[in-house]
Order: structure tokens, then sequence, then C-alpha cells
């Protein structure tokens, strides 16, 4: 007797479909999107705010040099200071010591500036021939020039409480020498035409009655010098 064997056909096993783990991916896939888009969107809202490069004093001018750059993203209740504003901040006072390394406030900047001891503020108003075609501007060191002969009556009320070399009178003497600007404002007068730069100055104590009695005469002038060594 002779058996014939016939060929078996491969068992095909159903194909089995798992709809949770196809719902799993997709979940997955969309949650990777939002948390991309959100990372995405939030360094887009990044802003580029003033800090602290080195410890400024509580009660000292901020110069452009104890300033640096951080880049934050939003946060509630934090008075940050952008970047291009940095020119309404250098020249103020720091009302508390500002520490390397940490983001500038607004409270932590002086509304306006505070002489220290032995200074004061003088403002003077200023026409277009009294001061450099460029201007001044907060920061710059000045020479106050006496351009008049106010000093001649003035300047012997100052002896004594000064050194001779920083009170003298006569046409193109030193009223002040390397001080410090710490406010500049534009203001015309009603009744004239002429623009009148009102600058504030926070020179020596001494000099001061000498100064502002010269802005008013119209007889001082402001060079723009560097600043002392």
């Amino acid at each position: 007797m002779t058996f014939v064997a016939s060929r078996v056909q491969p068992l095909k096993r159903p194909i089995l479909r798992r709809p949770g783990m196809t719902l799993a991916s997709i979940g997955l896939v969309a949650l990777s999107v939002a948390v991309f888009s959100t990372v995405y969107a939030r360094a887009g809202q990044q802003a580029v705010v003033l800090g602290i490069g080195r410890p400024v004093p509580m009660g000292q001018p901020i110069s452009a040099a104890d300033l640096t750059e951080f880049r934050i993203g939003p946060s509630r209740g934090l008075e940050s200071i952008p970047a291009g504003r940095i020119e309404s901040v250098v020249g103020r006072r720091a009302v508390v010591p500002l520490l390397s390394g940490t983001l500038l406030t607004e409270q932590e900047v002086g509304s306006a500036a505070v002489p220290v001891p032995g200074s004061a503020l003088v403002g003077i108003g200023l026409r277009p021939n009294q001061l450099p075609a460029s201007g001044v501007a907060v920061g710059d060191y000045v020479d106050a020039v006496l351009t008049g002969g106010v000093g001649n009556a003035l300047a012997p009320r100052a002896e004594g409480t000064a050194d001779s070399s920083s009170v003298q009178s006569g046409p193109g003497s030193l009223l002040a020498s390397g001080v410090a600007v710490v406010d500049v404002t534009d203001s015309t007068a009603a009744s004239s035409s002429s623009p009148v730069t009102v600058v504030t100055l926070e020179v020596p104590r001494v000099v001061a009655p000498l100064l502002a009695a010269a802005s008013t005469a119209g007889e001082v002038a402001l060079v723009v010098v560097g600043p002392e060594p």
C-alpha cells in the first residue's frame, strides 16, 4: 500500500489590531508636538533686560560699565528694565546695594539722583552755543567754564571754603572740573523761540553757589571731557 503525503499549507495567523496602542501612539506624537510648540513659543517670548555686571554700592551712580544683559522669559511681578532703556539708567543712583549677576529692577534705581555728602546738584539752563553740537547726555563728564565776569563778584565769598584752584574768577576759568551729568531736559520758554537745555550737574558743594549764579546770568558753558583716570 502506497501513502501519498499531502502538502501542508502554512497556517495563516490573523492580524491582531490593537486600537489601544494606536491611540496611545497618536497621543504621544500630539504631546510631543505640544511640548515643542510651548518651548518654541517661550523661546520667542524671551526678553533682553538689564542686569548687574559688577557690584554697585548703595547711593553710588550707575555707569554703563556696571551693567550687562540677560535673556529672561515672561514672569509676573518682576519689573525688569529692557536693555534698550540703558540710557535712562546710567547716571541714576542705586537705592540698594546691587549685586553682580542679578537682574536690575525699577525699584532698585532712584527716580532722581541724590548727591553724596559734600556734593550738590545744580541745574544749568544752556543755549545751543553753550553746549557741544552733539549736546550732553546723562553719564557724561564735563567742565563748567565761566564765560562772563559774574565770578569776580562772587569768588571772594568762596575763599576759605575751597581750594584756590577749584574756585576762580574771570572769563575762561573753570567753575567745576570733571563733574558728572545726572539729568538732561529740553525746555523752551513760552516767551522765547530759542531752545534751552537744562543740564543737572553734581558738583562740589562749595562751588554750587557760584555755578548757579553764573547760570542765571547766562555766563557758563559746558565742555565734555573724559572721566578722571
